[in-house]
């Protein structure tokens, strides 16, 4: 699968992370900050919301890790 990489939390790309968590946070910032919300025309997602966007994430994550690993790309040899 094109993007996963072998191990996670690897030193191979060190700004990874950091760019992941401001994409994160600007997005949170876009949902909760009302200037922002006025500005990008949204709304705050409640706790069920919010709860469907992460358990929609993880299956996603799941797959992706299920799928490369039925490629052969993480053989135990």
């Amino acid at each position: 699968m094109l993007g996963l990489r072998d191990r996670l939390l690897t030193w191979e790309n060190p700004f990874l992370p950091a760019a992941v968590a401001v994409s994160a946070g600007l997005a949170a910032a876009a949902l909760y900050v009302a200037f922002l919300r006025a500005v990008l025309s949204t709304v705050a997602l409640d706790w069920t919301e919010i709860a469907l966007a992460a358990a929609a994430g993880g299956l996603g994550y799941l797959a992706a890790r299920v799928g490369a690993r039925g490629q052969g790309r993480w053989s135990s040899t």
